[in-house]
């Protein structure tokens, strides 16, 4: 099952170009939030193959877990009957029969914007030592974004977290830098909601409120992130499920994913194709100023506001995913 992710047409955002089988080492595709993550390789994981798995199960009348042997698709199949990513109306869904083949498609696009854009800040921010284009908000530069930049989470320079608000009100994109790992999203995301929810109390602390304001000695620096790749689940490939009396076979299990965040806004578009056939730290009380540099390893979100897990997940853990700069 292959998939052809079809950028918008070309705008600030994502470019019209034809998505590339990934090498992984520069894009490591990660099927569910639970499955882990290489801590040294970007990562990305998006809701179109769960989806698309659940839409697989409906068609062939899954109405209890898969039998399977395979321990990653048996994750596969549990996590896609959970999902609360998405509505029905956010994605579009395609289904063909031919013989005793199915292909069942899934496919989201979202064109996000920063309403007022964030500024240019090329040229002030290293990642990993790597000089990279950026984007975001810096002093007093920052009484232009209240309502468009929430800091959820701060300890210390490195580690937080914040919200930006799009100016289309039912998305919301979070950025998280932590100062340890994870084994995989769905751990990542966990604690994230936690740190979220003791920050929540923590504001009404008015010692403490300095933290989630962005004031005139604050700056927030993000970069430029773009990418256009497809993947192929080799590891899928050939393995046999049982639904009630029937078995089938995996043939091919694909996914891609388009996406570009930069001072404009943020453009997403992804797909996911599967085919199957019959057979078998400790806070100072004073404020100072906050450097929210994304300059190291950090993770991007994109959710539903209404939803409790996030469509996309991306972890840039270098910079072959960023737009080089020039200091």
């Amino acid at each position: 099952m292959a998939i052809a992710c079809h950028p918008p047409q070309a705008n600030e955002k994502i470019d019209n170009t034809t998505s590339s089988l990934v090498d992984s080492s520069i894009l490591h595709f990660i099927p569910t939030m639970q499955h882990r993550v290489p801590v040294d390789r970007n990562a990305v994981y998006a809701a179109s193959l769960p989806l698309a798995w659940n839409v697989l199960r409906t068609e062939i009348n899954a109405s209890a877990a898969i039998k399977t042997d395979m321990h990653s698709l048996a994750l596969l199949d549990s996590v896609s009957t959970r999902i609360d990513a998405l509505d029905d109306a956010d994605y579009q869904r395609k289904v063909e029969r031919v013989g005793s083949g199915i292909s069942v498609a899934t496919r989201q696009k979202i064109d996000l914007t920063f309403s007022p854009s964030f500024d240019d800040l090329s040229g002030k921010l290293l990642f990993d030592s790597v000089p990279v284009t950026a984007f975001g908000t810096s002093k007093e530069q920052n009484a232009i974004h209240p309502h468009q930049v929430e800091v959820l989470v701060y300890r210390s320079d490195e580690h937080f977290a914040v919200r930006l608000n799009p100016a289309e009100q039912d998305h919301e994109i979070l950025l998280f830098k932590a100062d340890r790992s994870f084994d995989d999203f769905a751990q990542m995301y966990k604690v994230l909601l936690e740190e979220c929810e003791r920050g929540e109390k923590e504001q009404i602390d008015p010692t403490q409120q300095w933290r989630y304001q962005l004031t005139d000695v604050d700056e927030l620096l993000i970069p430029t992130v773009g990418f256009d790749k497809r993947t192929i689940y080799a590891q899928f490939a050939g393995q046999i499920f049982g639904v009630q009396q029937a078995e089938y076979t995996v043939e091919e299990v694909s996914q891609s994913v388009a996406f570009v965040m930069n001072k404009y806004g943020v453009s997403m578009e992804t797909g996911a194709e599967i085919i199957v056939s019959m057979g078998g730290v400790p806070m100072d009380d004073m404020p100072k100023p906050k450097m929210l540099r994304f300059d190291k390893p950090f993770y991007i979100m994109m959710k539903k506001s209404d939803k409790v897990s996030p469509y996309l997940v991306v972890y840039i853990a270098n910079t072959l995913l960023l737009e080089k700069g020039e200091r």
